[in-house]
């Protein structure tokens, strides 16, 4: 399995994959059982942690970013 990642500054990272993404036990992650892109929350502001929900972007508008 080929997978990439990608760090966008100030949101999320991007997770690529050539495959279904899947956990440890090999079962697709619940709820993204058909994705080969994930997007990680870093900022801490998603209300559906770990995924990125984009609250970044509402946040860097509020904030004058």
């Amino acid at each position: 399995m080929s997978i990439k990642v990608v760090i966008i500054e100030n949101g999320p990272a991007i997770i690529q994959a050539d495959e279904i993404i899947r956990i440890n036990s090999g079962v697709p992650i619940p709820g993204l059982q058909e994705r080969e892109t994930v997007a990680i929350c870093r900022c801490g502001r998603s209300k559906d942690k770990v995924w990125c929900d984009g609250s970044h972007k509402k946040e860097a508008v509020e904030d004058g970013i």
